[in-house]
Order: C-alpha cells, then sequence, then structure tokens
C-alpha cells in the first residue's frame, strides 16, 4: 500500500481538501516537507481563529463550564465518567467551523414549538445593520462576516434555541467604546446583540481594532436606556470605572463609552461563529432535558455530546506551534 507522501503532490492536495482543519493539521504536524507546505493553505482560517482566541483570552481570561449530575446522568453517561467539568471553553474542532453556519441546522419540530412563543422578531432591520457596518468602517473595525450574516437573517436567528428565552436583539446605540478597566486599554468597541429576557444577562460583540473580536457576557446592559445619563457617568469616574481622560476622548471621537465595571464582564466565545454554535448546541440539549423524560439526542447532537463531554476528539493542539 502507497504512503501518503509518495502520492503526487496534487493527489496530496486533494486528500488534505477532504480533511477537517484539525485532521490536516496533525498531518502537517509530522513537518514532512512533501506534506507541510501542502497543508498549511488549508489552516490558513484555523490558525486566524486560533491566535484571535490566544488574544482574547490573555485579555479577558479563559472560562469553564460544568454539566450537572443530573444532566450527565440523563445524557446516558456513567457518573464514574463524570459530572463533566471543563477548565475552558468547548473544544469545537470536530465541527470545522470556518464562518459559512453550515452546521447551523433547522430546529427539531419539538424545540421549534417550545419556541414559537419566544420568537421577538429579527434582531435588526436592513437599515440598521448598513448602518451598523458604515460605522464600523469608519472606525476601522472588521466585523465578522458570519456575524453580519446572521444578523440580517430572522430565519437563521430563529434556529437558536434559549432555554431562558433569549432573544436577539441589536443594540440601537450601535457601536460603544470598552472601557479600558475591562479591555486593559486596547480600545476596543462593544456591540450589544443578545439580551436575557429578564434582564438578567446580556452578550455583546467585543471588537479591536487590528486584533480581533470576540463575545462577553455581561450582567448588565453597557447600552441600556439610562446608561448615559450624567448622574451615571459621575458616578462611574467617581468610582474608577472609566476616567475623565477617557470620557474626553470619546467625545472627541463621537462615540459613547459603556459604562459597566470588569466585575460583570466574562469571556463568553473566543469568536462570534464559536458562540453560537456552543449556544446552539448547548441550548438544544437544555430543552430537552427540560421537555422529554428520556432524551433522545438527534445525529448532530449525539455527536456534539460525545466530541465535548466525553472527550471524542481532544484537539491537536495550536497550530501556531507548527508555523514557528
Amino acid at each position: 500500500m502507497p504512503l501518503l507522501v509518495d502520492l503526487p503532490p496534487e493527489l496530496i492536495n486533494l486528500v488534505c481538501s477532504h480533511l477537517r482543519s484539525f485532521e490536516t493539521e496533525r498531518v502537517a504536524r509530522t513537518f514532512n516537507k512533501c506534506l507541510y507546505p501542502i497543508c498549511l493553505p488549508f489552516l490558513a482560517h484555523r490558525l486566524s481563529m486560533q491566535r484571535n482566541a490566544k488574544r482574547m483570552i490573555s485579555i479577558f481570561g479563559d472560562v469553564s463550564y460544568t454539566l450537572g449530575e443530573s444532566q450527565y446522568r440523563n445524557l446516558g453517561f456513567e457518573l464514574k465518567h463524570g459530572p463533566f467539568t471543563s477548565p475552558t471553553l468547548p473544544n469545537l474542532d470536530y465541527l470545522d467551523l470556518k464562518g459559512d453556519l453550515s452546521w447551523l441546522t433547522p430546529l427539531d419540530d419539538l424545540t421549534a414549538k417550545a419556541m414559537q412563543h419566544h420568537q421577538q422578531g429579527p434582531a435588526a432591520s436592513s437599515t440598521q445593520v448598513d448602518d451598523l457596518v458604515a460605522s464600523a468602517e469608519r472606525l476601522s473595525l472588521t466585523l465578522p462576516p458570519e456575524f453580519v450574516r446572521f444578523i440580517r437573517n430572522k430565519e437563521l436567528q430563529y434556529r437558536i434555541p434559549s432555554s431562558s428565552a433569549s432573544y436577539f436583539k441589536l443594540s440601537t446605540v450601535g457601536l460603544i467604546k470598552c472601557p479600558a478597566s475591562i479591555d486593559g486599554g486596547v480600545g476596543g468597541y462593544l456591540l450589544r446583540f443578545l439580551c436575557d429576557q429578564q434582564g438578567c444577562g446580556y452578550w455583546v460583540l467585543y471588537l479591536a481594532p487590528g486584533i480581533g473580536h470576540c463575545v462577553l457576557s455581561m450582567a448588565l446592559d453597557p447600552q441600556g436606556e439610562d446608561a448615559y445619563n450624567e448622574e451615571e457617568v459621575e458616578e462611574m469616574v467617581d468610582e474608577e470605572v472609566i476616567t475623565q481622560e477617557e470620557l474626553d476622548k470619546v467625545k472627541e471621537e463621537g462615540v459613547p463609552v459603556a459604562l459597566i465595571g470588569s466585575r460583570y464582564v466574562f469571556l463568553a466565545g473566543a469568536s462570534f461563529e464559536e458562540f453560537l454554535a456552543t449556544m446552539y448546541f448547548e441550548e438544544r440539549v437544555q430543552m430537552l432535558l427540560c421537555l422529554l423524560d428520556k432524551v433522545v439526542l438527534s445525529p448532530d447532537l449525539e455527536e456534539y455530546v460525545i466530541e465535548v463531554y466525553s472527550g471524542g476528539n481532544q484537539g491537536a493542539g495550536t497550530v501556531e506551534d507548527i508555523t514557528t
């Protein structure tokens, strides 16, 4: 049987084109002089996203999450292997995220019916999104293409369930400046796009010029209707959440600053697509756990549970290691 390295370059290229990115990385990690240069072009997006994740985690820190004992049992796992706890964000390598949202398929009938009464219309109008894109360009910010596509498409938004009835709603305030107390003075901007129905949590897109983006969760709405009254601003300055220098600078820029302290902010996703995919699968699992006495998982949910909760895919390390 011929070895992969014995094949003509065009055939090796064809093989790599059918591999998932983390599988291609494993091939590249052999550092074989024939395979390595062929693999690298297929890793461009993965490399970019891993570098982005590394930057965002360095700014905001990593997060941990746990699957409760009863949930672990109801999903068919033996308790001697759980409950599940991870010291970091979920490893979604197996999905091979590339920004096309191909994994975002319609909900099953049971979940879709349960969510019907909680749907609150599109997250934004076309005009609002157009204005956002123009505003981002003026500030030298790059909105993730998958974010723009998603926020324009009501059908895609309705495919994301929420056991707490959270809903997608783009802030009418638009982009606002992130306080230095939150991002260490990187100079990023915030955009709220998801709200908890009872006002217990908010999720925002964080964008830093020339650096990258991520999704942050916040206990307070940084873009609420009462966020910019003078008394609130003075209080934030007194508490050293923001400085007078920051206020003066954003006034010149014409962009308001978020009036929220770092103790209310946590990393929720190292990229928008990673956050969205995690929410999509996690909330579908939670909905089934709530709606059914005996959980029956669809093939894609079963794959997610196996890969994420039982370590089916441990990943392959960071791509940056193979390019240095």
